[in-house]
């Protein structure tokens, strides 16, 4: 890509503290994602799979009516946590990983997480795409409120033309 889009081609740093928090999200273009943690105390990552992320989209929903009033995509705003107590409760499945110094995490598409910081620490994230995340890109569904003007979209024609050229005609018809 041309272009540069933070944290998509160019790494975000992250400084992190004791208890601080990210909320529950999916990528940008629900794109793949590493993190890096370079030094510091532990991450715990919760992690929804993809096939069960609208599980968990209902959930917040229900849980937080106002907000889905403003937006429908209301976790795309990441200001939502749900604790594992409730994910159980409503049939959410969901994975718990803890972070190390030194390690790598990797998320697939629409693979919603969250988590919080045990100490400080400093991490690197980069998002990325593999051929099969054309698929999850062609299907992405953003923010659908005003907030819509400030959210990073791919152009994904490029991407449908190379790695899907007999599908290129029909993505340009919108089919």
């Amino acid at each position: 890509m041309s272009e540069e889009i933070p944290g998509i081609n160019t790494p975000y740093c992250y400084v992190g503290m004791w208890r601080a928090t990210f909320s529950w999200h999916v990528e940008d273009m629900d794109l793949y994602a590493t993190n890096f943690l370079h030094y510091g105390a532990s991450k715990t990552w919760y992690c929804v799979p993809p096939e069960h992320g609208y599980k968990l989209e209902q959930l917040a929903q229900k849980l937080f009516p106002e907000m889905t009033e403003t937006c429908f995509n209301l976790l795309r705003h990441k200001a939502v946590m749900i604790g594992p107590k409730l994910l159980r409760a409503n049939g959410i499945p969901f994975n718990k990983m803890v972070h190390e110094q030194g390690t790598i995490m990797v998320v697939f598409p629409h693979a919603y997480h969250s988590g919080f910081n045990h100490g400080f620490n400093m991490a690197e994230t980069l998002n990325f795409a593999l051929p099969r995340w054309v698929e999850y890109g062609k299907r992405f569904r953003g923010c659908l409120c005003g907030s819509k003007e400030m959210a990073v979209r791919v152009n994904m024609d490029k991407f449908v033309e190379r790695f899907q050229p007999d599908r290129l005609e029909k993505w340009r018809r919108g089919e």
